[in-house]
């Protein structure tokens, strides 16, 4: 089981809780990365196996929903894929035009690490990269922000 099938049942820090306490009574084990199955299962078929098992599942999902996405592009990043939404085209152009560039500092890399640490799989995306380094820069509000960054997520549900 991957840590985001069971993100619905509350908040990132009560998930955390309830995983840990099933942990803490033996009833599962983490396998690492936002990954757990049950105590006897890991036992017969190993933590290790389980573990790739899971990610190669995780993958496939991942490949599947990136394919029913038709109008996507080469992200600003080269390697990442990203919907052009309206927004997206809106952000990229605004930061062209102001010279704006994100450039990743600690406190976004110390953030990603917490992160990934708790299991969850939250990764921003170049146009919301952008929107944070327009804030950064003083080109928008953070209230702008908010309300484009909502907008774009809103889209990239209907693409």
């Amino acid at each position: 089981m991957a840590r985001s099938d069971v993100s619905g049942y509350g908040s990132p820090s009560q998930v955390s809780t309830a995983l840990k306490q099933l942990c803490n009574r033996g009833l599962i084990v983490s396998l690492g990365q936002g990954f757990f199955a049950k105590s006897s299962v890991a036992q017969s078929r190993g933590k290790t196996a389980l573990l790739a098992l899971a990610k190669a599942k995780r993958a496939k999902a991942i490949s599947k929903r990136s394919s029913k996405r038709p109008h996507l592009a080469k992200g600003l990043l080269g390697h990442k894929q990203v919907a052009l939404t309206s927004v997206a085209e809106q952000v990229r152009k605004m930061a062209a035009q102001e010279g704006v560039v994100f450039v990743e500092t600690y406190a976004d890399r110390w953030a990603a690490a917490v992160t990934r640490l708790v299991g969850d799989e939250a990764q921003s995306d170049p146009t919301e990269d952008l929107l944070v380094a327009l804030t950064r820069k003083g080109k928008l509000t953070p209230i702008e922000m908010v309300e484009l960054m909502t907008k774009h997520q809103r889209a990239l549900k209907h693409v």
